[in-house]
């Protein structure tokens, strides 16, 4: 970079940076601007989908502000370069979301928290959207919606067929996944294979056998799946969607070393045991639920109370009240082997 350059010379070769990394005017908007004491560069990022720190580490070295000794900003001549989200983007993010609480529930809410996941700045987004439609199953314009908004993959579990819509649309999307280890006469497929920059990951979806309806036993079915993904992919990921913990403990250890992680999912409850494994693959016994804790796995706490407590039938509705996003962020440098597992816990800030 030259020594002088003018705001919009600034703006243009920003611009030109980021376009070598896939980012266009649509992602992420660069204007410049002078006023009387110098000029700006505004960069305004437009989808939740890119990390904030990894435009402001490019944006930075443009940004030419002269202090004196004390460090006070002295005026005229200085460029400041600003990196920020867009503001109508993020509105639209935080609306009162009620209605979107029921529509997304579980494994959709990350689209609610784009601005968090985009802070951890992943190279994949896997969701679990099981209870996506009001809190059971998924539909196809939930599904569509999510793929839409930067998530690449979605693997489903007990639920997955009770919305007959989506029968016709597991069949036809490679990215969502019901468990491999459903019988094959029913709708879908339980793995898939997603790539971004050269790396390719291998997701497989399964479901437990003790107190679950998989057709086929998962630990076999694990097995071929990995034969069929080997020599396809870098990494594999698998979701275990199980009842019980010692069959997704028993899991993790079946595949450490032969996978890059192991998730479980289906119990709403995040768990404290978070590791990698000897053999190099992370695992948890179970991510959570991304939804309201305000209630009871994610219904609402009074109608959950009132079926325990009178043994009677109760009409469910999701709970709307305080919403977390639950999840673990997953490292991994060399092929098949996971630095670290890290749990995201975090509340839904700036929505009510």
């Amino acid at each position: 970079m030259e020594k002088w350059m003018s705001a919009k010379d600034k703006a243009a070769a920003i611009r030109s940076i980021l376009k070598g990394k896939g980012w266009g005017s649509k992602e992420i908007s660069v204007r410049s601007e002078n006023f009387s004491m110098g000029s700006a560069v505004n960069v305004t990022i437009k989808s939740p989908w890119i990390a904030k720190k990894v435009v402001e580490e490019i944006a930075e070295g443009f940004s030419r502000i002269h202090r004196d000794e004390s460090g006070e900003i002295l005026s005229g001549s200085n460029c400041y370069v600003h990196v920020n989200y867009d503001s109508t983007m993020m509105n639209a993010m935080y609306k009162p979301v009620e209605e979107k609480i029921a529509a997304l529930s579980v494994g959709g809410y990350l689209v609610i928290h784009g601005m968090q996941v985009a802070r951890l700045a992943p190279e994949f987004v896997v969701v679990n959207g099981e209870n996506a439609a009001g809190g059971i199953g998924i539909t196809p314009k939930i599904a569509k919606d999510l793929l839409a908004n930067g998530v690449d993959v979605i693997t489903l579990g007990n639920h997955t067929y009770r919305h007959r819509e989506v029968y016709p649309y597991l069949d036809e999307e490679d990215r969502i996944l019901r468990p491999a280890n459903f019988l094959r006469s029913q709708p879908g497929h339980g793995w898939c294979v997603v790539a971004h920059d050269g790396v390719r990951l291998g997701v497989v979806s399964l479901s437990g056998n003790l107190f679950m309806n998989a057709g086929r036993p998962a630990f076999s079915e694990a097995d071929a799946a990995l034969h069929a993904l080997r020599d396809k992919v870098d990494h594999v990921l698998v979701d275990m969607h199980a009842e019980a913990t010692s069959e997704k403990v028993g899991m993790g250890w079946h595949l450490d070393g032969k996978v890059t992680a192991v998730v479980g999912t289906h119990t709403h409850i995040p768990t404290a045991d978070a590791r990698v494994l000897p053999g190099g693959t992370a695992y948890i016994t179970d991510v959570g639920m991304t939804g309201p804790r305000g209630g009871v796995i994610g219904v609402k706490r009074e109608q959950a109370l009132e079926a325990m407590v009178t043994k009677m039938p109760v009409h469910f509705q999701t709970s709307t009240e305080d919403p977390w996003l639950n999840g673990v962020l997953i490292r991994a440098e060399q092929p098949m082997r996971a630095e670290s597992i890290e749990q995201v816990l975090e509340p839904a800030t700036g929505i009510s």
